[in-house]
């Protein structure tokens, strides 16, 4: 997910983290890539509904934002 960071399965909060991006499983969505990391993944933002998923996952504290990558000003507020 474009411009965010979020825990890894060994760190803490990370079950809280995923729990909250289950509740977008089996939606109709939308994905605008962005670009690819140094791993060649694609990243995008995730829109449900017309919301923006990454943005929702920074504001519930589930992930931050990635602000080596991206400068995205919205994210940055919530962070």
């Amino acid at each position: 997910m474009y411009g965010t960071d979020a825990p890894e399965r060994d760190q803490p909060f990370s079950k809280e983290s995923a729990d909250f991006l289950k509740q977008y499983l089996n939606k109709d969505a939308v994905t605008k890539i962005n670009g690819t990391d140094r791993y060649k993944r694609r990243l995008g933002t995730l829109y449900v509904d017309g919301q923006d998923i990454n943005l929702l996952t920074i504001k519930n504290g589930c992930a931050w934002h990635f602000k080596r990558y991206s400068s995205n000003l919205e994210y940055s507020y919530f962070s």
